[in-house]
């Protein structure tokens, strides 16, 4: 047996096997993890308590980068089945097994696939991915969220990132609406034509970022830091390469 916080696990001996550091984006955070799904501050020894988003959830974490603070708004159970469900095969959902989102143990949770999830949740009679807009079981945020963005791209005073910030969404979900990749019914007659606060990326960076990709061993995210340009268009850059390459050796 054995006592981490406030609470006790019978069965394991060792304080690491039943709580873990929460690292975000390979860094390490103030904050633990049990595998009762909960978060504690390390220096105050407080229990985090979270805020709930469409139903899960959510937290607030501070993280040190170079001295400087940032934050991030990240969901309870990606923190706990990163921390203690191994993930060989980087499937990109963690899945709650009693369909309970609330309920964040470990034993409750298991990363699967789109496929795998869609699967699971049309056997159980459940809704599918293919309902549009916020009915979806993977919709990040509501219709009227998606409305209210809309109305700042037309409006076109704020940046994506800044956009994001306002409405609590990632840049990409903003990028999304505005090319009308997600939220179709909604995005569908609006003219995002006059929109221009996207970052615009010179030739040169673009190069640049190409050549690193080409010749060097640094990661996308270090590669972006590097060149300015965004992690999202490093990464688009790195499949195309890749798929030039595979079709030059066939």
């Amino acid at each position: 047996m054995i006592k981490v916080y406030r609470e006790t696990y019978i069965g394991y001996s060792k304080k690491s096997e039943v709580c873990k550091r929460v690292i975000f984006n390979g860094i390490k955070t103030q904050y633990d993890v049990t595998r009762a799904g909960n978060v504690y501050n390390r220096k105050t020894k407080r229990k985090i308590i979270p805020a709930i988003v469409r139903d899960h959830y959510k937290i607030l974490i501070y993280f040190n980068i170079d001295g400087k603070y940032q934050h991030k708004q990240v969901f309870v159970h990606r923190i706990v089945a990163t921390a203690f469900i191994p993930n060989k095969k980087k499937k990109p959902l963690v899945h709650h097994k009693d369909f309970n989102p609330l309920n964040n143990e470990v034993s409750n949770l298991q990363w699967v696939t789109d496929k795998e999830h869609d699967i699971i949740h049309r056997n159980a009679g459940r809704k599918k991915s293919g309902i549009p807009g916020e009915q979806s079981n993977f919709a990040q945020t509501t219709d009227l969220n998606v409305l209210h963005i809309c109305e700042e791209l037309l409006k076109n005073q704020l940046t994506p990132p800044e956009i994001a910030k306002k409405y609590g969404v990632s840049r990409k979900t903003v990028t999304l609406i505005l090319h009308k990749k997600r939220w179709k019914h909604i995005t569908k007659d609006m003219d995002f034509s006059s929109y221009t606060k996207l970052r615009q990326v010179s030739e040169k960076d673009k190069q640049r970022a190409i050549d690193m990709i080409k010749n060097t061993n640094l990661s996308l995210l270090e590669i972006s830091k590097i060149t300015g340009v965004s992690h999202t268009y490093v990464s688009h850059m790195n499949r195309q390469l890749n798929i030039r390459e595979k079709y030059k050796s066939t």
